[in-house]
């Protein structure tokens, strides 16, 4: 009992992290209710692994990542040059949440059924950052020219953030457009990886935009052959899609080839100065990109 418990209130972090409704419905925002569910997770965790003889950590292949990933990550933030200032902030905050928040996802997520629950948590949960990347784009609600935003609104205010993130969930989707064997739930998962594909064009990001590349260089030899319909209904879809963002966005995401040039070569300027808020952000990308490396190397 304790078990399931543990992870009924683990999956509600999740619904909440990924809807982030405090940020809409700002009374929630003092209660934190996600914090307060991950820590009676926990508790209930510490009974059930108590009353089971089980470890409390399982060193599982996302355990491990997740160690890495925090490892890492504190690396980047304690010692990056730019860094003005090690106390604990809001990067580090999220950091460490999200690396507990695998952690414990691993160690609770203890057969098949409770597998499938986390999957179908984030597909669902999603559908809110689907819906409101169609109601900017379709309200022109821009940023920087052409990219899509919504103020106030957590990680859709970040159009990078939300490219990368919808990169992710499209993963999610076609996870379960292949799993399903009804035809209609099968076209629901695949309209939402294609508005997917569509809200990542209109935010204009050119990291988006390579995600996108490297999951079709491991999607389509993989899948290409097993749905062949759905790989016709993407291929006729993508450039309909990208017909329709503006023309600043085409022009950022032109910029593509040059910018990985001068990455590898190690071209990428230092100073900051006479830039606009969008090229300041993207030479401060770059900047940490390459201290990134070094460190690793």
């Amino acid at each position: 009992m304790y078990s399931r418990l543990a992870f009924l209130f683990v999956l509600y972090y999740v619904a909440v992290a990924m809807t982030q409704p405090q940020n809409r419905f700002l009374f929630l925002h003092p209660f934190q209710p996600a914090q307060l569910a991950f820590l009676v997770a926990c508790g209930f965790h510490f009974l059930a692994v108590t009353q089971e003889g089980r470890p409390v950590v399982r060193w599982g292949p996302a355990t491990k990542f997740a160690f890495v990933l925090l490892f890492m990550g504190l690396l980047s933030q304690y010692f990056n040059p730019l860094a003005s200032s090690t106390a604990w902030n809001g990067f580090i905050d999220q950091l460490v949440k999200g690396a507990l928040a695998v952690i414990l996802l691993e160690a609770t997520a203890t057969n098949i059924y409770r597998v499938w629950a986390v999957q179908g948590t984030i597909l669902l949960t999603t559908l809110w950052w689907i819906k409101a990347g169609l109601r900017l784009g379709h309200a022109g609600a821009i940023y920087a020219g052409d990219r899509i935003m919504g103020p106030a609104v957590s990680m859709v205010e970040n159009p990078n953030a939300y490219a990368y993130f919808t990169c992710v969930t499209i993963c999610v989707y076609l996870y379960f457009f292949q799993q399903y064997h009804n035809k209609y739930l099968k076209g629901g998962f695949l309209a939402m990886a294609v508005a997917s594909v569509w809200i990542v064009f209109n935010t204009g990001s050119r990291t988006g935009m390579v995600l996108l590349f490297f999951l079709a260089l491991f999607l389509l030899p993989k899948y290409g052959t097993q749905h062949k319909t759905a790989l016709i209904v993407i291929a006729l879809a993508t450039p309909l899609l990208f017909g329709t963002i503006g023309a600043m966005n085409v022009e950022r995401f032109r910029t593509i080839p040059d910018s990985a040039r001068a990455f590898f070569r190690g071209e990428v300027g230092r100073d900051l100065r006479g830039l606009d808020a969008d090229a300041h952000s993207a030479a401060e990308r770059s900047l940490k990109n390459q201290d990134t490396w070094r460190l690793i190397k």
